[in-house]
């Protein structure tokens, strides 16, 4: 489960917010529109496991695993570094920010 506090740590700003479950928080990244699922998995005794992150490019429908992080913070923090790789390597400055109707609709929280 996901506290409070951490989920009050995600950028509304930087993030679009898909969906939240128990277990799993679905994000659209604003600025490469990149869809993430962080999932925590839940063990028989509700203890915290570190979280699985889950990652697709904007035009692809399956989701692939993208790594492991400790903390819902730091699977934050790795997102924006997938974002700044793939905005100053791959894309050479450019970002989505701009053209943020793209992302459908239903996608807002």
């Amino acid at each position: 489960m996901f506290t409070a506090q951490e989920l009050n740590r995600i950028n509304r700003k930087y993030f679009r917010v898909v969906d939240i479950e128990e277990d799993v928080v679905s994000l659209i990244s604003l600025n490469t529109l990149h869809g993430w699922h962080i999932y925590r998995p839940i063990t028989k005794y509700q203890e915290r496991t570190d979280c699985i992150i889950f990652h697709r490019h904007e035009n692809q429908t399956e989701f692939h695993k993208h790594g492991y992080a400790k903390t819902f913070n730091d699977a934050l923090c790795m997102i924006r570094q997938h974002d700044n790789f793939q905005i100053n390597k791959r894309w050479k400055g450019k970002s989505y920010k701009k053209d943020l109707k793209k992302l459908p609709k239903a996608a807002c929280v």
